[in-house]
């Protein structure tokens, strides 16, 4: 009776539901933060601000960045993968709509080294940077308006500055990832769970009997 009572303690059915939960809200958070990057098709920027419209925060969407853009770097901070985990740089440049606005594009390594590939001549062609469009924080934004003002944009009314960036960061295939992750550990508690059910249900017809 004792090796009955430890095997039925050893399952501990709280712990497994504990372990549902935690899984099941990180899976909910990653959907919610990055909803519009698993289930929304971009919009094309330029195609919006022709038509006359302009960015808002919220908006997911996309811009094709060629060779002769020549995008400029004005910053880079450290990156933190959904605000909590340390991964890496991320880089801050300018780019010009085409309706001669500015904005900023925040990128990866990855594509960072694509942007300054155009500018020394490694690299062709055209680059798709997609993402959230964000306000700018205080500090980047800092920078972002000093290196405008060297090259004397902003100083006039004509030009048009969004003070906001095209956050690229965050990659799709992470979400994913944690999603999935985090839907095999819910399914592998949810069968502890059953099993420790079952477990204690045979337990007490056998101390029945």
């Amino acid at each position: 009776m004792k090796d009955a009572a430890g095997k039925t303690k050893k399952y501990n059915t709280g712990t497994y539901i504990i372990g549902m939960s935690v899984f099941f809200v990180i899976m909910v958070l990653v959907v919610i933060i990055d909803f519009n990057r698993l289930f929304v098709k971009p919009e094309n920027l330029n195609s919006i601000v022709k038509k006359g419209g302009k960015p808002h925060v919220g908006d997911y969407v996309s811009v094709e960045v060629a060779m002769y853009d020549d995008p400029m770097a004005y910053a880079e901070a450290d990156y933190n993968l959904y605000g909590v985990i340390p991964s890496g740089k991320e880089y801050y440049y300018i780019f010009k709509l085409d309706n001669g606005a500015y904005i900023s594009l925040s990128v990866r390594k990855d594509v960072a080294d694509k942007l300054e590939g155009f500018s020394n001549g490694k690299a062709r062609g055209t680059v798709t940077v997609t993402g959230e469009v964000e306000k700018l924080n205080d500090n980047i934004q800092s920078y972002y308006t000093k290196t405008l003002g060297y090259f004397g944009v902003g100083d006039e009314g004509a030009t048009t500055v969004y003070n906001l960036t095209i956050d690229a960061t965050d990659s799709v295939l992470s979400a994913w990832i944690i999603i999935i992750v985090s839907l095999i550990f819910m399914l592998v508690f949810a069968f502890m769970f059953v099993r420790a059910i079952n477990f204690k249900k045979r337990m007490a017809e056998e101390e029945e009997q």
